[in-house]
């Protein structure tokens, strides 16, 4: 795969990425957290850190998702091996938060790991998809 497709594939993958988890986040995800987390959330969020989440997530399912699913063509692979990537990510960062944060309870703890499961194995098999027209 050239400099220039990977280039390209990735910020498809940002971009996927970002919006199915954006989505998540103002459908679902402030509906869970309102109640129990109020006292800890943010009246309005710092955006750096946002930005830098994001663009360090599309780049690690790049390295460890698309990429390989690319070369091996397999859409299944994208899948998959998305999703697991997301029990991973979000399931270390919700299960630490569950072990130190009073309020963070175990639907919201569920409901990340389903979180990181979806929006990571739908942005690999779109970014992958997506992919396969280039």
């Amino acid at each position: 795969m050239a400099f220039s497709q990977k280039f390209l594939l990735y910020f498809i993958t940002l971009a996927v990425f970002t919006i199915v988890d954006l989505l998540w986040v103002f459908l679902i995800s402030r509906r869970l957290y309102g109640g129990s987390l109020d006292r800890i959330l943010r009246a309005k969020f710092n955006i750096v850190p946002v930005v830098l989440f994001y663009i360090m997530f599309a780049l690690g399912l790049m390295i460890f998702v698309i990429v390989p699913a690319f070369n091996s063509n397999s859409l299944w692979y994208a899948i998959g091996i998305g999703a697991l990537f997301g029990i991973f990510t979000y399931g270390t960062y919700s299960l630490i938060n569950r072990a130190t944060i009073h309020n963070w309870t175990q639907t919201i703890m569920l409901s990340d790991i389903l979180r990181g499961i979806i929006v990571s194995g739908v942005s690999c098999a779109v970014a992958f998809y997506i992919s396969q027209k280039f």
